[in-house]
């Protein structure tokens, strides 16, 4: 089972808003080279995977499987500075909200097979 690493248009803009699109980009090439995701926080609602980065920022992913093949797709749908993700991480036990942030960041399964 092989993962692969996307990024969210709005994650690459709120990176690159915070100097730190060089800094996410490292992080999914290096995903995709050691081919885990260990040290990623899985203490979120499933499929939701949380990755502090530094001392000042949170990544927030999802992770999709390919039906047909098993292979995974992480998906980084947000990137936010620490305080701007306490309201977003209590509200993502809200299953509204939650369901709103997984259907907004997640690829559409036509594209997950692609990728």
């Amino acid at each position: 089972m092989t993962i692969f690493v996307s990024i969210s248009d709005m994650c690459e803009a709120e990176a690159r808003k915070s100097g730190q699109s060089a800094a996410l980009h490292k992080l999914a090439a290096e995903v995709e080279r050691v081919q885990n995701i260990a040290h990623f926080d899985r203490h979120q609602p499933f499929p939701i995977v949380k990755k502090v980065l530094g001392k000042t920022f949170r990544l927030y992913a999802i992770e999709q499987l390919q039906d047909e093949t098993g292979h995974r797709v992480i998906r980084f749908a947000r990137f936010l500075v620490k305080g701007q993700n306490e309201d977003f991480h209590r509200r993502l036990h809200e299953e509204r909200f939650r369901e709103m942030f997984i259907q907004e960041g997640s690829l559409s399964e036509a594209d997950v097979n692609k990728v």
